[in-house]
């Protein structure tokens, strides 16, 4: 039952996407001002890995990614990943984030993999591959569903915090939106799916007790030859606060 609600769910927000296609009559063309606050790093790969925002978090890539069409089939606007390679952006103040945040992105995965860790969208992450890796949110082909969580600790001792979606979600070779929320404060994590909160938890510790400033951002993999991404993505979007779900479905509709 609770399967088939859900099911119902997806089906009545992919009613709603149809009706805001950038070449309806909806304006999509403008963003809310509310969802540019915060916002640290967006990166549209309108043929470029350029950061729209005012901070420049440009991306570089590496090995296997080059521009393909996106969910609209424009040709150069959107990155696919081969499974060798990933996307970089450099350290910088405005990416040392230990508190609450957002990450916003379209993908196409087109793969199943046998490694348990799955495939990674999302990774900040330092010295350590085993401690050190303040956040990250990841596909996890071998359950079909989306992880987020954050590592916390020191030496090579973590604690991970994290959140799945149901597996009733599934979306391997489906454009798909999907947004990853964590409240510090609150200690509350939050996964949506094409606009719908799919997933909630109330966690115990989202406390990063080590430095993070000098943190790589990686899309597409963790420590550039681990997990390794394959499928499309496009618009990936980091913020340092927590996106409402009021935001998250915005976010959904305005991008499609």
């Amino acid at each position: 039952m609770k399967a088939l609600a859900l099911s119902a769910l997806l089906a009545t927000s992919l009613l709603l996407f149809t009706s805001c296609k950038k070449d309806n009559s909806v304006d999509t063309g403008t963003i809310p001002s509310t969802l540019n606050d915060s916002l640290v790093a967006y990166l549209p790969f309108n043929g470029n890995l350029l950061d729209s925002t005012t901070f420049k978090n440009n991306g570089t890539t590496k090995g296997g990614v080059t521009f393909t069409s996106d969910r609209f089939g424009t040709p150069g606007k959107a990155l696919t990943f081969d499974g060798t390679g990933y996307v970089v952006i450099a350290p910088s103040k405005s990416m040392d984030i230990k508190g609450d945040f957002s990450f916003s992105v379209w993908i196409k995965p087109d793969t199943i993999t046998t490694d348990w860790h799955g495939s990674f969208l999302l990774q900040r992450c330092g010295d350590n591959p085993v401690a050190h890796n303040p956040f990250t949110v990841s596909y996890n082909n071998w359950l079909l569903h989306i992880d987020m969580g954050l590592f916390s600790g020191s030496g090579d001792i973590s604690e991970y915090q994290g959140l799945s979606m149901p597996d009733e979600i599934r979306f391997k070779g489906v454009w798909t939106h999907v947004v990853a929320t964590c409240n510090k404060t609150t200690k509350t994590m939050k996964l949506y799916s094409n606009g719908l909160l799919v997933a909630s938890n109330v966690l115990n510790n989202l406390d990063i007790n080590y430095e993070t400033a000098d943190f790589l951002t990686y899309l597409g993999c963790t420590h550039e030859t681990h997990s390794m991404y394959k499928g499309v993505m496009d618009e990936p979007r980091l913020y340092n606060r927590e996106l409402s779900t009021e935001e998250a479905l915005q976010l959904t509709l305005l991008e499609n």
